[in-house]
């Protein structure tokens, strides 16, 4: 957990305030013998003769005691809270009955929305159990959390609930959610989805999946249906991805009119709405997969055409053609505009005029934001079609922007060039920014060359810095070396220098004469930095060192209190007493030291006082030391 509390008065201390409900407050002696009835306070039996139990925070202050209502879906308690989008959360509370029969059965519900199973009363008085549940925010900025009671029972039903809790779930594992490339289909056509990164997923929408629980369901939407995926990892953690599944329209196909031609003449049919056309019958046709094939039928016929779009999707539609002299058309020609400006295109020649776009006129105003082709089909006085296309060309971008990945803390210098004006996130007017985000960020740059506007972004990517890692603080004898390890980066630099086999590298020998805290720079692959320290405690020799903790819990690192002798240094007596002077451990073998443990038990958790009798067999001195130790688990 983030360990910040989002609920107000979870602990009710606040007393009735901080949350909603749609339960009748009362808080007078004997209030709270009708169903529906609720009361804050430390003494339940204050409220009701045969309710019985303490607050769960201390004993001593307030809980929230309820007469259950025989209604569904009353609110019991409820808090609206803002939450970040895209975020896992974890709401729990303690519940208690107050009158042992018909145990209250409670449901957590967020935005209205039903989670988590139901939680069961105990079926003792003065007891609590504590209840949780798991919800991702999704697209949420906020969250309506209620607790309801799903027993409707008059006889029983009496309950309390206190210290509420709504807390953001930290992880400390790292998720990389993939929901799979986006994906088009036509009207009644299925794909199959593809998400990655976790051992669990759970899908939303559900409708039109196979299975909204596994990672690769079936999507059938009926419309464009935008999937969120939720991806957990093993530890519980969790995030979310995206995938739109579009559902392509059948192909909106406009073709040439009906249209007469002159016996033995040809007239061009004209389809769009595709990319790939199908005509029949062919026979008359110089060639039936044409948008525009030109037809030259002896007698009146009825051409059907089949239009495939991008999408893979098609439909059918047709044209009469009979026989009359083709007209000749006149356009206003070819032309260029910039992008997301407006031209009128025309033509002449006929009686009436159909153009790709579905228009009617000689002339139309179009707008569109990349090359395109307008094709009109016109019909003279005899209804002989012709048809002829008009291409509208989007003048080139010119806009060029750059910037650099940068660690965070840093700051990197973005540049836009080929135009004369450059205007940065609609706010700055110049050519070079300065910018220093704390997450990697989308700036973007709006030109005008004197002709035309022009559009153009930089992604700024802010990597974080390592996790730098000197490792534990270690003890040697003077004169002794031992091994550095640091981790977290791919190079390392270590300061002082003094006693180190070398200082850029990430395991030198340490060899200090005097006792030394070495620093060490990480570098990761994106040249971030941080940095750890680790201390070299020096051991003078003819000393004894003993230490000041230890911890016997079977890890393999400190689980034995012993001295560490040096030089011609015995150890005669080492006794070890609780506060109670009671001798717990004795030992004169040197080699061999306390576990923790006294008549084959473990000790508790407290300092004890060690003594310690030697001798230097070298000097013949006599050496005794007496100190505290504390005993850690």
């Amino acid at each position: 957990m983030s360990g910040i509390e989002l609920v107000t008065n979870g602990d009710f201390s606040g007393g009735n305030t901080g949350f909603s409900t749609d339960y009748i407050y009362c808080n007078t002696p004997l209030c709270i013998y009708t169903e529906g009835l609720y009361a804050i306070g430390p003494d339940p039996n204050y409220f009701h003769s045969q309710f019985y139990g303490v607050d769960h925070t201390t004993g001593t202050g307030n809980l929230m005691v309820i007469n259950g209502a025989p209604n569904a879906a009353t609110n019991i308690w409820c808090e609206t809270i803002t939450v970040q989008p895209y975020t896992t959360y974890v709401f729990s509370y303690w519940l208690a009955s107050m009158y042992v029969s018909n145990a209250a059965q409670l449901r957590v519900m967020f935005n209205g929305i039903a989670t988590g199973t139901l939680s069961t009363a105990p079926n003792a008085q003065y007891t609590w159990l504590q209840f949780s549940v798991a919800w991702n925010s999704g697209i949420n900025t906020s969250v309506d959390v209620c607790l309801i009671d799903e027993n409707l029972a008059v006889f029983g039903n009496d309950f309390g609930i206190d210290d509420i809790s709504f807390q953001q779930c930290v992880c400390s594992s790292t998720l990389i959610p993939e929901a799979g490339p986006d994906a088009a289909i036509c009207p009644g056509d299925s794909v199959q989805l593809n998400a990655s990164g976790g051992s669990g997923y759970s899908w939303s929408p559900v409708i039109g999946l196979s299975d909204s629980l596994i990672s690769n369901p079936i999507a059938e939407p009926p419309t464009t249906t935008i999937y969120y995926v939720t991806v957990y990892d093993s530890a519980g953690c969790s995030a979310v991805d995206s995938v739109t599944v579009f559902v392509n329209l059948s192909p909106s196909i406009v073709t040439s009119n009906d249209t007469d031609i002159c016996y033995g003449t040809s007239s061009s049919l004209f389809a769009a709405g595709g990319i790939s056309y199908s005509w029949s019958p062919a026979s008359s046709l110089n060639d039936s997969t044409l948008y525009n094939p030109i037809a030259t039928p002896d007698s009146t016929t009825v051409y059907y055409v089949t239009v495939t779009d991008t999408a893979g999707c098609f439909g059918t539609d047709s044209v009469l053609v009979a026989v009359n002299p083709l007209p000749v058309i006149s356009t206003s020609g070819d032309t260029t505009i910039c992008r997301y400006s407006a031209i009128s295109i025309s033509a002449s020649g006929g009686v009436a005029y159909l153009w790709s776009t579905g228009e009617s006129t000689t002339a139309i105003t179009v707008n569109p934001s990349t090359n395109t082709s307008y094709t009109v089909s016109v019909t003279d006085t005899n209804q002989c079609v012709s048809s002829a296309t008009i291409n509208v060309l989007i003048a080139p971008d010119f806009l060029i922007v750059s910037g650099d990945e940068i660690c965070i803390g840093d700051s990197t210098l973005l540049t836009a060039s080929g135009a004369a004006i450059i205007i940065w996130n609609d706010t700055i007017t110049n050519s070079e920014i300065m910018v220093a985000p704390v997450a990697s960020t989308l700036y973007t740059a709006v030109g005008f060359d004197g002709m035309c506007w022009d559009t153009a972004s930089v992604n700024v990517i802010v990597h974080p810095l390592p996790l730098a890692d000197a490792g534990s603080d270690v003890e040697i004898l003077l004169g002794a070396e031992i091994t550095l390890n640091a981790t977290g980066g791919i190079s390392c630099n270590w300061s002082p220098s003094t006693g180190l086999s070398c200082d850029a590298c990430c395991d030198p020998l340490a060899s200090p004469k005097d006792t030394t805290e070495y620093f060490v720079t990480v570098t990761d692959d994106y040249g971030c930095k941080a940095s750890d320290s680790v201390k070299v405690y020096v051991i003078p020799p003819d000393e004894v060192y003993i230490p000041d903790a230890f911890t016997p819990n079977g890890d393999g690192v400190n689980d034995v209190f012993l001295p560490i002798l040096s030089g011609e240094t015995e150890m005669t007596a080492f006794k070890i007493f609780n506060r109670w002077g009671q001798l717990v451990y004795f030992s004169s073998d040197k080699s061999h030291g306390w576990d923790g443990n006294f008549n084959g038990l473990p000790e508790e958790i407290s300092t004890y006082v060690y003594c310690f009798i030697g001798e230097n067999k070298e000097t013949g001195q006599v050496i005794e030391k007496k100190g505290n130790v504390t005993l850690l688990r």
